[in-house]
């Protein structure tokens, strides 16, 4: 037997779009923080770009489909590079 309060509708495609966009924004932020924290910990940009890219397959190991971790995984060499460039003029 079932019963309409059991079954969820499904999100509009616009809601689901939206929800996608604030979804990357804040796993951007998060990847640009974690950059800044790790310049200002010393730690080498290699070592930054690795800390990054594996805390992004971390993070989607168990994700199917497209889930964006490509475009992260990507987006984390210009992320890391921006992030010492700031920090370079700080010292």
């Amino acid at each position: 037997m079932t019963f309409d309060w059991m079954t969820t509708p499904k999100p509009s495609r616009k809601l689901a779009k939206a929800l996608a966009e604030q979804r990357e924004r804040m796993y951007l932020d998060e990847l640009q923080q974690r950059a800044g924290l790790l310049q200002r910990l010393r730690f080498s940009k290699d070592d930054a770009r690795a800390r990054l890219a594996a805390r992004v397959r971390w993070d989607f190991e168990d994700a199917g489909g497209d889930s964006g971790a490509a475009a992260l995984a990507a987006a984390v060499d210009g992320i890391v590079e921006r992030a010492y460039a700031r920090g370079s003029r700080q010292d």
